[in-house]
């Protein structure tokens, strides 16, 4: 079974016209694979300046394989801005950031329930952060047998883009909490509230 199959019948390809633009020039590069910091999507992020403007962004790059997190990997300051998240081989199938996060699970560094936003596989908050050729997945309940939101993607930054990115799930899966965001040539997998909340989406 392909990891696409496992998720929601209800798929939502995102393709705008938009002020986006695919990552050109650079600072940094920064390469990360699935050992670096056991995969901690989080603390590889942290370890990425902020770049200098948007033509001159610094790039996270992530090579090939499976990113599994632990725990909710959160960008750790909404001031980080102008970094560039990049699969290395162009193929979101081959750079996947995983998690098993429920809503209603307990979050064992608070003893306190994670709740929605806290389900996500991955938040992004800073402004002008761009992700190209990743697939991020929330493995909760799929296929889904109760209704419990499991975030895959939560942004609440402003002007991030996404071009050739997999966001699945089932409840939830894609939560636009704030800011205006634009998706290219991407695909959304869920059943219940793929896309959802307040933020502007195209």
């Amino acid at each position: 079974m392909s990891l696409f199959s496992r998720y929601g019948q209800r798929a939502i390809y995102l393709s705008a016209i938009a002020a986006f633009a695919a990552p050109t020039a650079k600072a940094t590069d920064y390469l990360f694979t699935p050992s670096s910091n056991g995969g901690n999507i989080a603390t590889d992020l942290a370890s990425v300046p902020s770049g200098t403007s948007a033509s001159s962004p610094n790039r996270m790059i992530l090579s090939a394989g499976t990113y599994t997190q632990t725990a909710p990997a959160l960008q750790a300051s909404s001031s980080q801005k102008f970094v560039d998240i990049i699969g290395a081989t162009g193929n979101a199938g081959d750079v996947i950031i995983g998690g098993n996060f429920a809503s209603n699970a307990i979050n064992p560094a608070t003893s306190a329930v994670y709740g929605t936003s806290g389900s996500a596989v991955l938040t992004i908050k800073g402004n002008d952060i761009n992700m190209a050729n990743v697939t991020i997945a929330n493995t909760y309940d799929t296929p889904q047998t109760t209704t419990t939101p499991a975030v895959a993607l939560l942004v609440s930054g402003d002007e991030d883009s996404f071009q050739n990115v997999s966001v699945l799930g089932y409840q939830d899966t894609l939560y636009v909490k704030g800011g205006r965001n634009y998706f290219l040539n991407s695909y959304v997998n869920g059943d219940d509230d793929a896309i959802f909340a307040s933020g502007t989406a195209v």
